[in-house]
């Protein structure tokens, strides 16, 4: 697994995307304190969990991250690379298990750098501001790295589900950006159980209560995602 583990990341590491995810991921966490201005200044003084800015990363990180997970599985069918690729690892469900993993980890790494870009801009910017930094809580920084990766695992068990690259992305981009808050107003409190506002609630949650249910929430997601992908796996022809 170790060796399979390694040659996944290689993977993910020489893909254009994924360099171009990691930038547009750390664009995001400088724009969103840069683009808004005196919105932003009066945001400052607020926990970082109150922040609109917080909100603004959270909601376009997790379609980034989505599309990365999409792309790592999908690419092998496209490109007719899965063929070699069992030959490697020839239990398909444990190849989809190393994936899973490596670009679960590599959301994280993304997310990290995205995040640490934020802190240090909204720094910079309250420096400039002459402005005090709000309180800067464990739960939003921890959910952020956490939804980071696993944004990029569901969208390994959405590629693995729909298999189709074009196909999976859109289904991802038209749920969060629309399906999911169309539903909220509908769901009102039960919207908390929601795939893309669980992934919010992590980014911005004030507490370890709320933390923790969006945490396993979202987790679950993940979970049935994979298991739903990985017997669909099984099953196909890859020829």
């Amino acid at each position: 697994m170790t060796q399979g583990l390694r040659s996944e990341l290689l993977k993910l590491k020489t893909t254009p995307a994924t360099w171009g995810i990691l930038i547009g991921a750390v664009a995001i966490g400088i724009v969103a304190f840069v683009a808004p201005g005196e919105n932003v200044v009066r945001d400052l003084a607020k926990p970082l969990h109150e922040q609109q800015s917080t909100f603004f990363i959270g909601f376009l990180l997790r379609v980034l991250l989505v599309v990365l997970g999409v792309r790592a599985i999908t690419d092998e069918w496209r490109h007719g690379t899965l063929t070699p690729s069992l030959l490697a690892m020839p239990r398909r469900s444990r190849f989809l298990v190393v994936k899973t993993i490596a670009t679960a980890a590599s959301g994280i790494a993304i997310t990290m750098l995205a995040t640490g870009a934020m802190v240090l801009t909204a720094s910079i910017y309250a420096q400039i501001s002459d402005v005090p930094l709000g309180t800067i809580s464990p739960y939003p920084l921890a959910g952020m790295v956490l939804s980071g990766g696993l944004w990029a695992a569901i969208g390994v068990g959405l590629g693995a589900i729909l298999k189709s690259q074009l196909l999976a992305t859109v289904t991802g981009l038209v749920w969060l950006m629309a399906v999911d808050d169309m539903l909220r107003e509908r769901l009102g409190d039960l919207a908390i159980y929601l795939p893309g506002q669980a992934g919010l609630a992590l980014v911005i949650a004030p507490d370890a209560q709320i933390w923790t249910r969006a945490a396993v929430t979202l987790l679950a997601y993940t979970l049935i995602g994979l298991v739903v992908g990985m017997l669909l796996t099984n099953r196909r022809d890859v020829a």
